[in-house]
């Protein structure tokens, strides 16, 4: 007789679908979004990130990071976008 076998993701799945619509665990996947999306390192450049009604908020440590981030901020939205599993950013803002 053969176990009847899970994918370790379809387990995590069950695990954190009580918390897809906690505000912390939604920000906690934009920053694992961000850091795959980017690259690693690419945190460091930030001060923080706010997550409010779908609308991440970056927080820039350096002008020129702000601007190259700002010429492709389409681009970076929709790449998020396709890396965060359980809901869809509206907006990216960077101050």
């Amino acid at each position: 007789m053969r176990p009847n076998l899970e994918s370790l993701s379809s387990i995590l799945g069950h695990i954190t679908k009580p918390f897809e619509k906690d505000p912390a665990y939604q920000l906690a996947l934009c920053q694992t979004a961000w850091v795959s999306t980017l690259g690693e390192g690419s945190d460091t450049m930030v001060r923080k990130f706010v997550l409010n009604d779908g609308i991440l908020t970056v927080y820039c440590k350096s002008d020129a990071f702000r601007h190259e981030l700002s010429a492709e901020k389409t681009k970076l939205l929709s790449a998020l976008n396709e890396s965060i599993d359980g809901f869809e950013l509206s907006e990216i803002q960077l101050r």
